[in-house]
């Protein structure tokens, strides 16, 4: 026997950890204890934070609150209750059959119970004056006696009628109560007006009294039954109870079925059963309550509450309760853990084919395989109570499901990352409806069936509606219609209403009928084709019911493959035009299944922001029917790229240089679908011989932009290390390019010291040699001398030119390519700070990286499909983050390791020790050496320009939200892109008729200097031209270099009517008058008392300064404007 004993001693030393070994073990590993402890301080933060809990005296005040509210309901006298006698039309009184007036029998309450989050604790409160989490609401639960129904009026809507009227005499009683209730209202339970329950908002003089002063008190009043009132085998989802049309023959009343009303029955029922369960689990796992709350923080931060079809507070305490129940958790588990556990079963679990079901009560039904498919059938989800009767996910929609399984599928890889910004993703950033979709639709509330025409709803809907009711099953009827017609051009189409109103029951009817917005979750790869293909000609079934739903618009065609099958073409849509695919798929489909509606009635968000990117059409020449498509842009870009492969091959096949070319990298924006002004064939850009094929236009510009392309040679000890001699080789190189270039190809060439400009097929390439050299002729020897000169801004120019721009630009353009709706944004957030007036503050790679970082940081389940979704969270992103002390890390390759992460917060706090020279805005770049980090930001923007361009993006944030929410008018997002110029000091005036544009095409109805007429066959080569002529950029650099000490500069990059300036405070402080130091200084006058001091204090001479400025511009500058300026 000892033997025995010894043996299994022994063997245990070699079996596997048990799981209480594991968590040990896992809980000493350095890489992740840190991380969990540092979470959970967070979570303990969170928790004392929302989950408050009412103090002694204020418990008592509320207790004593609520014994008044009983003693008043208790007091009631019995009463014979109509509609007409209680004057409340603002209570559905149905009256379904109308053979006589609805009579309530009434008698007071059996009893009351206190219910849900405030008897359980686990309510997400947080005190006084923190908006939504600052009311304290208490849920009554108000019985009402049997006696007041009969035992068949869980039929024809008899059952709501009465608890509609029992609920009108307590609000009627309650309103006159008003040293309690300053106000007493009817709210929707759970989305819906017809089943309403009273809000008692409580005086807050009463609330003074009793030691809760600044407090919101809510009490919310719900009538609720015994479950002995009707027999339960009558509410199951099989059963019909309503009679649908007076002439319904019995046999028809069996084949209907009206699961939703019974499942409503059911919840009054069980409404209490359902908080004594949770309740008892609280006192087996305290920690369940911390969870909950959690959960709750979780949901509000998502709006999903808020939704009539989805989860709420109440359904997340109940999953957390089957979790419970399941052992999935236990009552040791913490808090934290138990959320994670909670994500991770939203995430995973398919809810439409694995139904959820509570372990039976003593009292409850076990359901057969049968009896569970009865409730499949009847909803879209199936989540049934301990009861086995009541559906808890009744009113929830697959597309809500789907919509909180991606939530938490994003919230499954922050929790395991357990950093600070992804616990602020988690519980503290709002993540509204209106930043998770690509595309918007609005659709007009529903017609109420009594006002309907007869083919506004078939028979069929009409006994839908009558079940769940009209707003949702317009929600319904919505999606289901979209999702068939869209099928994989989206991954998911979400329908939400307005969000509910309270109203008075003495109102003259319900609140209005809400309208419908709809988002949809772009697929980007298939969203865009114009050919949707059907079921074959051979299956006969199938192809009736394709022509049937798409009701004509469906034909028989023969494909490239031989196949002929049923398929649905959308004509009219060009190339350059296919964004509109969606919107024509809505507009035909949905008027075509709700004739009530007409496609004017359809508004679209995204069809609005695409006018934002008409920048190539000047104000004179636009049309209406003018619009720059994302399409035309990448349309030409394509064009470019085949132009640019051909010119790279020659260049590469050039044998007569001394060295061979290795590679050409192209660089300019352009290549990589980001620059503003789309880049198209210019006529006169070609060299001799070739054939002209741009665009028609009467005028054009004579200044053209160069694209550039790097030059990169085979390796070669043979390149000088001195700055004069390198910078002599290269011109030499371009002397012999040029050469060769014109001789043998008889291309146009124009050789300067530093590029030569290449004319080929419309378009300027301006090759730009890049030496490994480069770098080490500016830094020298290595050692101290490098140190020295790192940071200087000669270093940080020379690694971005020779090392960082062609990394960029390959990067940026692999993106594009991963999601095309990139190039667009980036296109319209150029726009967005152009029309701020901010297009000299940010260089164009800087705002690549911080649209990049969009869709980077984006789950793939949530990553942005269209430039409204991507630029919505561009200014969220913008405004939320925290500049000052945070690094804008963006891992374009994902390369970034831990170590490395942890290299550049050091480089950011060692770098932020010297406020002179930090970056305000410190965005590092994957492919960023470490001893040269946040080059495109290194020396601009200004600290206070940061905290400027936060602001407007704040408010153009804000402005878009409410633009989205409130409908989407056609001209209310230009709000977020307009500006005013009371927010600068002064403005320097343009010569803009004297000044080159960007655009190609101009007005000529006016002599202009950089404008030529262009004729038919006339030579375009012997017209004179200017590449990458910028006065205007030039005249800022200047300004930059001798008032930048003064003053910031500001412009607009599309029209350029005016240079916008704002003066430095810190500038304008009197300081000592010297002479040496006198430029531009006024003397202030000194005062009685240092009359006899020989002190004497100076501040700038603004005239003064305005006037030099004028003077410098050579011409530029026509007029000098201080504020006030005149409204123009």
């Amino acid at each position: 026997m000892a033997s025995t004993s010894e043996l299994r001693k022994a063997l245990s030393k070699y079996a596997l950890p048990s799981d209480n070994e594991l968590r040990h073990l896992r809980a000493a590993d350095p890489t992740t204890s840190y991380r969990a402890s540092f979470f959970r301080l967070q979570i303990d933060e969170l928790l004392a934070a929302t989950g408050r809990k009412p103090s002694a005296k204020v418990s008592s005040g509320l207790q004593n609150l609520l014994f008044q509210v009983k003693e008043i309901l208790q007091n009631l006298q019995d009463q014979q209750v109509t509609q007409d006698a209680l004057q409340a039309r603002g209570l559905l009184v149905r009256n379904h059959i109308k053979r006589k007036e609805i009579v309530l029998p009434f008698q007071r309450p059996a009893r009351l119970d206190i219910v849900g989050s405030y008897i359980l604790q686990t309510m997400a409160y947080a005190g006084k004056k923190s908006g939504e989490y600052g009311v304290l609401t208490i849920d009554l639960a108000v019985e009402m006696p049997q006696d007041c129904f009969l035992p068949k009026d869980f039929s024809n809507y008899r059952y709501f009628d009465k608890r509609n009227l029992y609920l009108g005499v307590l609000a009627s009683e309650l309103q006159g109560y008003t040293e309690l209730f300053n106000q007493v209202t009817l709210q929707a339970w759970n989305g819906e007006y017809e089943k309403p329950v009273a809000m008692l908002k409580v005086n807050s003089e009463y609330l003074t009294e009793h030691g809760m002063k600044g407090a919101k008190v809510h009490i919310r009043v719900i009538p609720v039954v015994t479950t002995e009132l009707f027999k339960l085998a009558k509410l199951v989802p099989s059963r019909n109870n309503v009679k649908h049309e007076p002439s319904m023959t019995e046999q028809e009343m069996k084949q209907c079925r009206t699961p939703m009303y019974n499942n409503s029955i059911l919840e009054d029922m069980l409404l209490r059963q359902h908080t004594r369960e949770l309740h008892a689990a609280l006192k087996e796992a305290p920690q369940l309550s911390e969870a909950c709350v959690l959960a709750k923080v979780w949901l509000r931060q998502r709006g999903f509450h808020k939704a009539m079809d989805s989860v709420n507070g109440f359904l997340v305490s109940m999953l957390l309760l089957y979790l419970y129940q399941k052992k999935r958790i236990s009552a040791q588990t913490p808090s934290d853990q138990m959320f994670k556990v909670l994500v991770q079963f939203i995430a995973v679990h398919r809810l439409e084919n694995e139904p959820l079901q509570f372990p039976p009560n003593e009292t409850g039904v076990v359901l057969t395989t049968e009896g569970l498919q009865t409730f499949r059938k009847a909803f879209d989800l199936v989540f049934l109570d301990s009861s086995g009767r009541l559906n808890l996910f009744g009113r929830v929609s697959k597309s809500a499901w789907r919509e909180l399984q991606n939530a938490a599928n994003e919230s499954v890889k922050l929790v395991q990352h357990c950093t600070m910004d992804d616990f602020r993703a988690l519980f503290i950033k709002k993540n509204e409806f209106w930043t998770r979709y690509d595309q918007y639709y609005w659709f007009p509330a529903p017609c109420p069936v009594d006002d309907a025409d007869e083919d506004t709803y078939t028979l069929q809907e009409k006994r839908v509606i009558n079940d769940m009711g009209l707003e949702r099953f317009w929600l319904r009827k919505l999606e289901s219609v979209l999702s068939q017609a869209l099928t994989d051009r989206v991954s998911l189409v979400r329908p939400v209403t307005e969000d509910d109103a309270e109203w008075n029951m003495q109102d003259n009817s319900l609140p209005m009928q809400r309208k419908v917005a709809l988002g949809l979750r772009i697929n980007s790869d298939n969203a865009l084709r114009i050919v949707d293909k059907g079921p074959s000609a051979d299956d006969k079934v199938a192809s009736t019911q394709f022509r049937q739903f798409w009701r004509g618009k469906s034909e028989l065609r023969r494909f490239k493959d031989g196949a002929i099958i049923e398929a649905v073409v959308w004509e009219g849509i060009g190339t350059e035009n296919r964004h509109r695919v969606l919107d024509a798929i809505v507009n035909f489909i949905i008027p075509a299944h709700c004739p009530q509606l007409t496609p004017s009635q359809i508004k679209t968000s995204n069809a609005a922001l695409y006018s934002a990117l008409d920048v190539e059409e000047p104000a004179a020449l636009k049309t209406k029917t003018s619009n720059a498509s994302f399409e035309s842009t990448m349309n030409s870009v394509s064009k470019l790229w085949v132009i640019f492969n051909n010119f790279a091959k020659t260049l590469r096949d050039l044998d007569s240089l001394p060295l061979k070319v290795s590679d050409v990298l192209p660089v300019h924006p352009a290549f990589r679908y980001t620059s503003l002004f789309p880049v198209q064939p210019h006529p006169l850009a070609y060299s001799k011989g070739e054939k002209i094929d741009a665009a028609p236009m009467a005028h054009v510009n004579t200044v053209l932009e160069p694209l550039v392309l790097h030059v990169k040679f085979e390796r070669s000890s043979a390149w000088p290390s001195e700055k004069k001699a390198l910078m002599h080789a290269k011109t030499g190189f371009y002397v012999h390019i040029g050469h060769e270039l014109q001789s043998r190809l008889n291309l146009r060439c124009e050789v300067a010291k530093d590029c030569v400009d290449v004319f080929i097929s419309g378009y300027v390439f301006r090759l730009v040699i890049r030496s490994d050299k480069e770098l080490s002729v500016v830094t020298g020897a290595a050692g101290v001398k490098k140190l020295a000169i790192v940071h200087s801004p000669e270093y940080v120019m020379a690694k971005r030119e020779a090392d960082y721009v062609s990394k960029h630009a390959s990067t940026v353009h692999a993106l594009h390519t991963k999601n095309t709706a990139y190039g667009p944004t980036v296109r319209l957030v150029q726009r967005w700070l152009a029309d701020k007036a901010l297009s000299n503050v940010l260089a164009i790679e800087a705002v690549e990286l911080l649209v990049a970082d969009v869709f980077l940081s984006s789950a793939s389940t949530s990553s942005p499909h269209s430039v409204l979704s991507s630029f919505l969270r561009l200014l969220k992103r913008v405004a939320s983050f925290d500049w000052q002390n945070v690094p804008f890390i963006v891992d374009l390759n994902s390369s970034l390791d831990d170590a490395k992460r942890r290299e550049i917060l050091k480089r950011f706090d060692a770098s932020s020790t010297s406020p002179s020279t930090h970056p305000a805005m410190f965005i590092a770049a994957d492919y960023e050496d470490m001893d040269c980090l946040s080059s495109w930001t290194r020396f601009t923007p200004d600290k206070v320009v940061v905290q400027r361009l936060v602001s407007l993006a704040q408010a153009s944030y804000g402005v878009l939200v409410h633009w989205l929410a409130s409908g989407a008018s056609s001209s209310g997002w230009k709000t977020a892109f307009s500006s005013s110029r009371m927010e600068f000091d002064a403005m320097l005036q343009l010569a803009t008729e004297n000044l080159p544009t960007k655009r190609i095409r101009v007005d000529g109805d006016k002599k202009h200097p950089f404008v030529a007429p262009v004729y038919k066959n006339m030579d375009m080569t012997a017209v004179p031209v200017m590449i990458g002529f910028d006065p205007v950029h030039e005249l800022l650099q200047d300004l930059q270099r001798v008032f930048g000490h003064l003053a910031f500069f500001f412009v607009n990059g599309v029209e350029t009517t005016e240079i916008l300036i704002t003066w430095k405070p810190q500038a304008f402080l009197p300081t000592k008058f010297r002479a040496i130091t006198a430029n531009y200084q006024m003397p202030l006058p000194t005062s009685a008392e240092d009359e006899d001091s020989t002190r004497c204090f100076a501040v700038p001479n603004i005239f003064e300064i305005l006037s030099d400025m004028q003077s410098i511009s050579h011409g530029m500058v026509v007029g000098v404007a201080l504020q006030p300026f005149e409204s123009s």
